[in-house]
């Protein structure tokens, strides 16, 4: 394996394809930063123009664009309160709170140094342990999902601070939300009410952006209407 990694470094830190990389980071990282827009969709962009490029120098472009469109999906929750990508949902915890305050640089600077620590340390993790995490998870049964809805719903109350009665509210409707959709042991549609976009379920993206993008917009605006 350390021969195989040597052998991909090498073919990696060329002069070429580090602009490439950071071609494709500058590029994620305004995509990512745009609400809507997640590093998938930045990635898709970037496809027609990989086909006419070596395979190496493709995959360098889109690899940078997907952890910069990953990265950047913190600079709006961070700034705006409002998740630029799935993965910054929790961002917003902390870091838009510390905005509130005035250090909007700070929470970005430690939202960006942990964005590459977490980056470098799942590499590794990832070289290092990701044939044997194939093989656990072709085991995965009926028991083991069970045990991760569990550690889900585990999670709803750990973070349920102050009222835990709206945290368990939140995760029986994320659980409606989920059932929308084929089922599927039988194959029948469930909760679509004829509509039949909702045959293939509710996006993850859509959902975020109207529970966490929708309510600070009309909060804006309402502080706005009382400005004038």
């Amino acid at each position: 394996m350390l021969d195989n990694f040597i052998l991909g470094a090498g073919l990696v830190f060329q002069l070429p394809r580090l602009g490439l990389i950071f071609v494709g980071v500058v590029f994620g990282i305004i995509v990512g930063a745009i609400p809507g827009m997640t590093a998938t969709m930045a990635i898709a962009l970037l496809i027609p123009l990989t086909f006419g490029i070596h395979p190496i120098d493709g995959m360098a472009l889109m690899m940078g664009t997907y952890v910069g469109g990953i990265t950047g999906g913190l600079i709006s929750a961070t700034l705006i309160n409002i998740p630029g990508t799935p993965s910054s949902i929790a961002t917003t915890f902390d870091a838009y709170p510390l905005t509130q305050k005035g250090q909007g640089g700070k929470a970005l600077g430690t939202g960006i140094t942990a964005s590459f620590i977490g980056g470098i340390f799942s590499l590794v993790i990832l070289c290092a342990v990701a044939p044997q995490l194939a093989k656990v998870a072709l085991k995965f049964g009926p028991y083991e999902y069970f045990s991760v809805g569990l550690f889900s719903l585990a999670i709803i109350i750990t973070l349920s601070e102050g009222s835990l009665l709206k945290g368990i509210l939140a995760g029986l409707f994320g659980i409606l939300m989920g059932t929308i959709g084929i089922a599927p042991v039988d194959g029948a549609p469930r909760f679509t009410m004829g509509i039949e976009p909702l045959i293939g379920g509710l996006d993850l993206l859509p959902i975020l952006i109207g529970l966490f993008a929708i309510p600070e917009i009309l909060g804006s605006l309402e502080s706005l209407g009382e400005k004038f």
